[in-house]
């Protein structure tokens, strides 16, 4: 008899702690998160490249959205699908009339562009 009161309290309490846990609804411990770069997805038909390695580059989001101007410099990485370019050579691979979706990775806080990615096929290899 002893033994069905003793587990008849242990299944309560057990109950009692679990509506305790679920009527809890502070946010689960934060981990400290920093952005290393924000990614801007546009198409190259809303994207003013620059003009050379330490110019602007203007990206437009959408059409009739506000257009932002970011800084390349020469540590700017310039890339079709994988293969790293030059700004020149990802520059000839953006053909008037043709939309290629791009990714411009900037820097979270100040307005430099890290790198550029062109949804696009590499340029044949060098021989």
């Amino acid at each position: 008899m002893h033994t069905i009161i003793r587990c008849c309290l242990l299944l309560a309490a057990i109950a009692a702690a679990g509506a305790v846990h679920a009527a809890d609804t502070s946010p689960p411990a934060a981990f400290p998160v920093s952005s290393v770069e924000r990614g801007i997805e546009a198409d190259s038909s809303t994207v003013l490249m620059p003009a050379s390695e330490t110019g602007t580059i203007t990206v437009n989001q959408c059409v009739g959205c506000r257009a932002e101007r970011l800084s390349v410099t020469p540590a700017t990485r310039y890339y079709a699908g994988t293969q790293q370019l030059t700004l020149r050579e990802l520059k000839s691979l953006l053909t008037p009339g043709h939309t290629t979706l791009m990714t411009v990775f900037a820097d979270p806080k100040e307005p430099i562009v890290l790198r550029i990615v062109a949804q696009t096929a590499p340029p044949p290899a060098r021989r």
